[in-house]
């Protein structure tokens, strides 16, 4: 905020600082083009000469910077900041997303391995069911089969988790090694769908900006018409003893004015007035996109929680089955195939419960970058 302020204060300096010109000029004083034309001689007096001349000029009124251009810059500059700040959002949720796949992977890690040692557990013990020859050797190597491709399972999440974890480094913008900790809480990130508690998207707050912007540039514009106060100091150097004298200077108040200045003005005017437009119709568009984007996200949002009620259900229903199951298979009244169905099965359903779950976590992130909060306050 103080950079801000010394910028503008700055600014305003600047304006009005004065100007420093230099002029060399060669004058002649001849009638070979026009013969008739009235052009003093003086006898003894050089008709050619070069003179020199510096000029301090002091602006002390200037109607278009001193109420328009400096507004129009002040507010040019908080749209490119809160575009900034809109930027940091996007990041973080990026940044969040990433970090939500590692969890993914894990997730998905956890299930494979919990699956695993299921079947080396239910391994050893029809094992002891093969020796007295309650299950067959084509059953022992069926669930030998389902433990190897666990197995393979768990070193290609492994891969897949390097990946994701490189990503992730790269979304932050670091190269040190990072340690990946839990997930927030959904109370945490979890946000209130109430259409009155929602700020509005930075995005349309810079448009807003720019719009002001432009509607002061479109002011200083018209006020290149109005006077301005100057004052001028000025030093010539003839340098050819004309009338006795080498040098004169001179101090002037004086007012200016540009009331015509061949339609440049106009042209300049019409360009800002056809970008108000264009920039009046990018926001309307944008608040057209906003809406849809809000209604989508948050009907996902609806039905994600929704699944996620029933995929618990069908946690608890498949591990029943699958206990069901192998007892079963214990009494020889099924095959081993059967079982490893049913255990995988209820495998996969914890993972797709667990899946949901993160599916939501990932709802709300998106929600939130939909209607524009961000993780942190904006200082």
């Amino acid at each position: 905020m103080e950079t801000k302020k010394f910028r503008k204060k700055k600014l305003n300096k600047a304006v009005y600082y004065p100007k420093l010109g230099l002029s060399i000029e060669h004058v002649d004083r001849n009638k070979t083009l026009f013969p008739n034309a009235a052009i003093p001689i003086v006898a003894g007096v050089n008709p050619s000469y070069w003179y020199t001349g510096v000029e301090i000029q002091q602006t002390l009124f200037d109607p278009a910077n001193w109420f328009a251009v400096s507004k129009a810059l002040d507010y040019s500059e908080e749209s490119q900041k809160l575009l900034s700040f809109r930027a940091k959002e996007t990041s973080q949720a990026e940044a969040l997303l990433s970090f939500l796949t590692i969890h993914r992977i894990k997730v998905k890690k956890l299930n494979v391995t919990e699956l695993k040692q299921n079947f080396s557990i239910r391994l050893g013990e029809l094992r002891r069911l093969y020796a007295i020859g309650q299950v067959t050797e084509s059953e022992i190597f069926r669930i030998e089969q389902a433990i190897t491709q666990a197995k393979l399972s768990l070193d290609e999440l492994n891969e897949k988790e390097k990946i994701a974890i490189l990503s992730l480094r790269r979304n932050l913008g670091i190269d040190e090694e990072i340690s990946i900790g839990p997930l927030p809480g959904y109370e945490e990130i979890s946000v209130s769908i109430n259409d009155s508690e929602i700020p509005e998207r930075l995005e349309l707050t810079a448009i807003r900006k720019k719009l002001l912007a432009l509607q002061e540039k479109k002011k200083s514009i018209e006020y290149e018409a109005l006077p301005k106060v100057v004052a001028k100091g000025k030093y010539i150097y003839l340098n050819n003893n004309q009338f006795n004298t080498d040098n004169w200077a001179q101090i002037s108040l004086g007012i200016t004015m540009n009331p015509f200045d061949g339609v440049l003005r106009k042209v300049k005017e019409e360009e800002t007035e056809s970008e108000l437009r264009s920039t009046k119709e990018e926001f309307l568009d944008l608040v057209r996109a906003l809406q849809i984007e809000k209604e989508d996200s948050l009907a996902m949002l609806k039905l994600k929680k929704q699944e996620v009620l029933a995929r618990q259900t069908n946690v608890n229903k498949s591990k029943y089955a699958s206990k069901k199951e192998y007892e079963r298979v214990k009494f020889g009244k099924s095959n081993i195939n059967s079982w490893i169905y049913a255990e995988i099965l209820h495998s996969e359903e914890k993972d797709r419960f667990e899946m949901s779950q993160l599916d939501l976590f990932e709802r709300i992130i998106r929600f939130r970058s939909v209607i524009g909060i961000g993780y942190s306050e904006i200082n």
